[in-house]
């Protein structure tokens, strides 16, 4: 088991379901927009700065976007290929300690496209730091209808999701309540928290280890998911779109 927790989320798991219920019809395309929440321009303590060296590999790419991507894929599916740009926006942050300024070579500006096996076509925006705006917006837009989830959070494996959707002669998309069954499973105190995601994912693994099956996030999974990091990193330092290369 690999810990990417984000698809465990009730919202996630139902939009899913909605989705395959053919909710919003065929799926034309969707948007994601999140914020990092830390590579911002100012560090609260040094024991964080490593956060800011790209050589330490803790990015907003590496985190908290493919945290988010990883539930993107969960619901509408893989990228055939992706094109990417990858900016260092932010070239330096301020330590609130004592005032000192440390450098910054993590691209703190993270932009994804790409088309998904459906046909949908995908865009990505991570930023780093917090945005004044939303901090994470997920549309998923159909010829039927559209369904999105936000967060006053960005990174959206710990976020307290919201789910709303819209179709046929809806003018706007409206609230969406989850069904009790996708809150089942975990104790109450955990379901609605930031730890709940957590939470499912060890009971699916328990699940698994009692009847023998395999439905939860493994390092397979994990592969792909760092070879389309690789995708990601080849197509914006190139220029050119890069195919995804899958573990068997």
């Amino acid at each position: 088991m690999v810990g990417l927790q984000g698809r465990y989320a009730p919202e996630v798991q139902y939009a899913r379901t909605l989705i395959r219920d053919g909710y919003v019809g065929k799926v034309l395309g969707t948007t994601m927009v999140g914020s990092g929440m830390v590579w911002g321009g100012e560090v609260a303590d040094p024991s964080q700065a490593y956060w800011f060296d790209n050589a330490n590999g803790a990015t907003p790419l590496t985190s908290a976007t493919l945290h988010a991507l990883d539930p993107l894929h969960f619901v509408l599916g893989e990228f055939d290929s992706v094109a990417a740009n990858l900016v260092v926006g932010r070239k330096q942050a301020t330590l609130a300690t004592d005032g000192s300024t440390i450098p910054i070579t993590v691209p703190d500006q993270v932009s994804v496209i790409g088309t998904l096996d459906g046909g949908a076509a995908a865009s990505i925006f991570y930023r780093g730091g917090v945005s004044r705006g939303d901090n994470f917006r997920w549309e998923i837009n159909g010829s039927e209808g559209d369904l999105v989830l936000t967060a006053g959070w960005g990174n959206m494996q710990v976020a307290e999701l919201t789910l709303a959707g819209g179709r046929g002669g809806d003018s706007a998309v409206q609230p969406l309540e989850v069904p009790a069954s996708y809150l089942d499973g975990v104790p109450d105190e955990l379901s609605r928290s930031v730890a709940g995601g957590v939470a499912r994912l060890y009971r699916q693994l328990a699940r698994g280890l009692v009847d023998g099956t395999q439905t939860v996030p493994d390092f397979a999974h994990a592969l792909d998911r760092h070879r389309l990091i690789d995708a990601i990193e080849r197509a914006s330092a190139t220029g050119t779109t890069q195919p995804l290369a899958r573990a068997e």
